[in-house]
């Protein structure tokens, strides 16, 4: 369970996997949602293997040619970083093969911000083929979905567009490499069951801490649920040897949940900073 000073994000572990209950306002009794066999609403990290019809998160090649990943829970770890900021660690490893993938979570408790990264490591003996590994993964359940998204260049910069999403994948992405806003930017909000407002509803706020090319990616199903899911520009290959250090992908931010436009743009604010700082003071750490 992860809180900040309004929101909270509760992961549920059993002895196979992990499955995200909530994202939103903060909870009075979290217990009695814990307590729920019904409430998850899908998998931390959606892996591609058997029978999954959503776009995946995490899809790999394996060392003999398999293309199925399932992950399973091994641990977690809470390490505490300040009086303002905890770090949520959850090792998953696949049931088969001697693969390991860590979901890592920062809270910034007064900031209201989640960031979340994710780190890969290959002891299968031989290379794979990593083929998506996404920065987040995030499943949603509403009524509707409206998307905002920023786009622009030169002199007209950051115009906002929001439009509601269908049923489908809708994809945002740059390839512009190191150019990472020239035409359209790795920000975005997402109103839950009506159009974003400035000072109330239930909104989702994401950035990408990453300047390179990057994807968003937001799938709505038959089911009216919905999928989140953030990283790089998908590489057509992309060979990940053994004895290569673990392979770490960019922060995504998550702002707030379930506020309004106005504050989460406030939010977006601090998060943007805090970013900066990080990258500025990890130079090369990314893969």
């Amino acid at each position: 369970m992860m809180e900040t000073k309004n929101t909270m994000l509760v992961y549920k572990a059993d002895s196979v996997q992990v499955n995200l209950l909530y994202y939103g306002q903060r909870l009075l009794n979290p217990t009695e949602l814990l307590a729920n066999k019904q409430a998850a609403l899908g998998n931390m990290l959606l892996s591609y293997q058997g029978q999954v019809y959503l776009q995946p998160a995490l899809q790999i090649t394996h060392a003999d040619g398999n293309l199925s990943t399932k992950l399973v829970y091994r641990a977690h770890a809470v390490k505490g970083l300040g009086d303002n900021n905890k770090q949520f660690s959850f090792y998953l490893n696949d049931e088969h093969y001697n693969l390991a993938v860590t979901v890592n979570y920062n809270v910034y408790y007064q900031e209201d911000i989640i960031e979340t990264w994710v780190t890969l490591k290959n002891s299968e003996g031989s290379a794979v083929v990593l083929n998506n590994l996404a920065s987040m993964y995030l499943p949603v359940m509403a009524e509707k979905y409206y998307l905002t998204q920023f786009y622009g260049a030169w002199f007209n910069e950051m115009n906002m567009l929001e439009e509601e999403l269908t049923h489908g994948i809708k994809t945002l992405d740059s390839k512009h490499g190191v150019r990472t806003s020239q035409v359209n930017s790795p920000s975005f909000m997402v109103s839950l069951n009506n159009p974003a407002s400035e000072d109330h509803g239930e909104l989702i706020g994401g950035t990408l801490a990453w300047p390179g090319s990057w994807q968003l990616s937001f799938q709505k199903t038959n089911m009216q649920s919905f999928t989140l899911r953030r990283g790089l520009t998908r590489l057509p290959r992309h060979i990940f040897f053994l004895m290569a250090r673990p392979l770490k992908r960019p922060a995504a931010y998550l702002p707030t949940a379930t506020r309004a436009k106005g504050i989460c743009h406030a939010a977006f604010t601090v998060g943007q900073k805090i970013m900066c700082l990080k990258m500025a003071t990890h130079q090369g750490q990314y893969c």
